[in-house]
Order: C-alpha cells, then structure tokens, then sequence
C-alpha cells in the first residue's frame, strides 16, 4: 500500500501558516503532522502531493502514485489507521462536519485535486475521538498539550531523569520527563512536570534560570536562553531560540523570540524574529471572546476563546518594544515597527513604521531572507523564490 498526504478544499483556514507551506508541515504537540503519519502508518517514506501554487517546493513527485490519499488535518491514531487500511477501491472515509479523512480511489492521481473532490462510489461514515480533526488554525494552540501527551506515547519516549547526571537541575513532577543524551542543560535549569510531560530533544541547550512547566516539548538545536520562563502547553520547534515569558505558544521551526517580552495562546511561523521586548496581549480587557481575521479578506470569526494572541506568518519580524494586540493575524513576510499597536490584520509583505503600512517589496524581502537563511547554512531554493514572488503578486 502506498499512502500520500493530499489537503481539501479548505486549507486556506489554517493561513496564513499555509500560505508558503503544506498543511502537514504545520507543528503540534512535538513533531509536525507529516511526521505523526509516517510513524502511525509505519512508513520510512510518506508521499505529499501540494496544491498547485506549492507544488514545486512541496510534493514528493510530479504525479502521485499513491493507492490511498490521507487528508493532514486529520490526527492519525493506531486506531485510524486500521480503518483506513481495509478501505476498498472506490471508498472514501467521512468524519464529522463532512470531513473527508481518507480516499482510495479507482484511478491515480496526475494533478493535484483536493481530498474532498476526488471521485468515490461509497461513503463510509466514522466517529472519531474528539479533537482528532483541525477545523480552525486556533486549535493547533489548544490542543497543543494533549498532542504533547499524545506523542509522549506514539514516539514511545521514556522517562530517563534519573539516567543522566546534570549538575544543580532541579526536576520534579509525576509526569514523565525525557532529556536527550545531546541536550546540554545548565546548572540552575528547573523542569515541573506536575501538568503534563516534558521532551527535550537532541541537542538541544537549556541555559542557566530557565524554568519549564510541562507539558512542553523543546526541539532539536533549540536554545533556551537565560532566565526564560515557559509554561505549560508550549512547544519550541527545531532551532529556535526563546527567552522571556512564554505559555500556551507553538514557534515553528528557525523563529527567535530570543530576548525577553511575553507571547501566550499564539502560533509564530518558520524564520520568525521578535524584537528585543515585543508584548502580546492574549486577553481583552473586557474579558471578551475573541475574533480574529482570516486570509485573504481579513474577514473577522469568532473563536469562542478568550485566550488568543497571535498568528503570525513565516518570515515576519518585529521591532524592539512592539506591543501586539489581542487576536492578531500577520501575514508572511511582514516587518513591524510601530509606536503603537499595529493593526490586528497584516496582509503579506506589509511594512508597517510609526503607523504608516506599505509593501515590502518582494526583491528585497528574498535578499534578507537569503541572508539569514545563510547563517544556518541552508540554501534558499529557486522553486521558493517563484512560490515568494507568487505570493507577492497576488498580495
């Protein structure tokens, strides 16, 4: 059997983190959802087949020829997995909301066509547990501790704290706490696991006054600087580094919030940098649900929360002392330096100075990016430059 990953119709929900990216890239719990699949299927190799304007930096092959198409914005269990497998030609899995979770269709695909609009001659309906499927971009945030939980136990961790022998750490809780034999964690570094678990992956660096409340998962090469607190629900992607208050956050890969400054109930995207000092409200004054703004239009929707901070796309960067409002949705590629706050809705390559917002010209924002990429010795692709310059003509 060979599986591939292919999104629905409606990806556009989970922007402004899809907007250069593939939903199964997006990062929950302590692996992204591209690598939850392969462990559940058993996998060494996992097809992905993007939507057009992704296609050449994201799919595997120039056509699929996959035999069953799984939709990202399902989590996978052993359990689903199970079902999907005795799928029969012609089948098509429904969850709930008329979400499709699988297909396995008579003919290969040879361009991409969303999940929900691939031919089937049968419908087979299947309740799953609650939570398994991601309507809205803001429940990447809210389920982020349980998945943390979750994949304590499909990555098969083990508690190992009593294994090493680090100097003057402080490590307390019920809650299982695993620490690679990579990671370097300074003297005065506390871990509570009294919440929920606690992941520290390979080579990772924990400096001196840094607290952790679990359940918290820290990637590979990341870097926690002094003094930094970071509560529960939170998850650090491979090579970040992060400092100051943090609580309920999901920091993709490659993205600095290296100084102090507080972020709660957010998501930051790939190769983003928070200036020296950057706030986010995650709480209105009122008390109030909060709505945020959804791409393209800037359409405001409800959550249902109360607790939101911000969106924030790929390669999006703050100045020193930036204060951001409750409920914000910046779109990729934005630079924001404002005595105020900024608006709540950043369309792509805006650039926002003392109140004045204008376009970040896509040429510019690529030599940047090009830089900084540079400086962890990775090459930005001609394919991505295309896809940049897309996104910059239809902004």
């Amino acid at each position: 059997m060979k599986y591939c990953l292919i999104e629905d119709s409606v990806r556009n929900r989970f922007a402004p983190f899809t907007i250069l990216r593939t939903v199964d890239t997006l990062l929950m719990g302590s692996e992204n959802i591209y690598v939850k699949w392969k462990k559940e299927l058993g996998v060494e190799t996992l097809e992905r087949f993007a939507p057009f304007e992704l296609h050449d930096v994201w799919s595997t092959n120039q056509a699929s020829d996959a035999d069953l198409y799984i939709n990202p914005r399902v989590l996978p269990t052993a359990d689903l997995v199970k079902i999907i497998n005795v799928l029969h030609v012609g089948e098509r899995l429904l969850g709930e909301k008329n979400t499709v979770i699988a297909v396995r269709p008579s003919q290969k695909l040879n361009s991409f066509t969303p999940i929900d609009q691939i031919p089937f001659d049968k419908e087979i309906l299947v309740e799953l547990k609650d939570k398994q499927i991601l309507h809205e971009v803001w429940e990447l945030m809210t389920g982020n501790g349980n998945e943390i939980q979750n994949d304590w136990n499909r990555f098969n961790y083990k508690d190992n704290r009593n294994k090493l022998s680090l100097n003057q750490v402080i490590i307390d809780g019920n809650h299982p706490v695993f620490i690679h034999p990579t990671a370097k964690i300074e003297p005065g570094v506390t871990i509570l696991s009294y919440d929920g678990p606690v992941i520290i992956k390979e080579s990772a660096h924990i400096m001196t006054g840094t607290m952790l409340r679990g359940p918290v998962s820290v990637g590979e090469f990341a870097v926690l600087k002094m003094g930094g607190h970071i509560y529960g629900e939170t998850t650090i992607g491979a090579h970040c580094r992060v400092g100051g208050e943090v609580k309920n956050a999901i920091f993709h890969p490659y993205s600095n919030k290296a100084h102090g400054g507080y972020i709660g109930n957010a998501i930051v995207g790939e190769w983003c940098n928070w200036g020296a000092h950057t706030n986010c409200s995650n709480l209105k004054n009122n008390y109030s649900e909060v709505k945020i703004a959804s791409f393209p239009d800037g359409k405001m929707k409800s959550t249902g929360l109360q607790f939101v901070g911000v969106m924030m796309g790929d390669h999006t960067k703050t100045a020193i002392n930036t204060s951001i409002n409750t409920g914000s949705v910046f779109g990729v590629m934005c630079n924001i330096a404002s005595d105020g706050f900024p608006p709540k809705f950043l369309p792509n390559f805006s650039w926002i100075f003392n109140g004045i917002t204008e376009k970040y010209h896509v040429d510019k924002a690529v030599e940047t990016i090009r830089h900084i990429m540079s400086r962890r010795n990775i090459v930005l692709s001609e394919a991505e430059i295309i896809l940049y310059k897309k996104v910059f003509e239809n902004s």
